[in-house]
């Protein structure tokens, strides 16, 4: 008995870490009819909203980013695990980035300023985190 107590606590610890990667706060990419899982982004002065999004592996990922409004020039820069970095510019009109997540892992997301410097603090402030988990 207190052999499957202990191995199931240890069952508990290990799937709690595992569940604190992923903030409360976190955006599930919904899955259309199509299979596509989609989500939107916005980057603003100091924010990206959502800061964390999550989405399966295997599954194509479309992602509309747009400007927030007091934001010129800025692009959306991340690479998903497993493929090579991506950076798309952002504007009023929404654009859209697609692709398939092959790896589960995270990666950095981040609102940057085509061709300006930003304070560590701002830059700090547009950075969110993908999430690819397994399907």
């Amino acid at each position: 008995m207190f052999n499957r107590a202990v191995a199931w606590m240890g069952l508990v610890a290990c799937s709690g870490l595992q569940a604190q990667e992923i903030a409360i706060e976190a955006w599930w990419a919904a899955t259309d009819a199509n299979g596509v899982q989609r989500v939107y982004v916005e980057c603003g002065t100091n924010y990206i909203d959502p800061r964390e999004i999550v989405v399966r592996r295997g599954v194509p990922v479309e992602i509309a980013i747009r400007a927030g409004p007091d934001v010129a020039d800025d692009e959306l820069i991340f690479s998903p695990p497993g493929l090579t970095e991506i950076r798309s510019p952002v504007g009023r009109q929404p654009t859209t980035v697609r692709f398939t997540p092959q790896l589960h892992g995270n990666a950095a997301l981040r609102c940057s300023a085509r061709g300006a410097r930003e304070s560590g603090v701002t830059q700090a402030r547009r950075q969110g985190l993908l999430h690819v988990v397994p399907p």
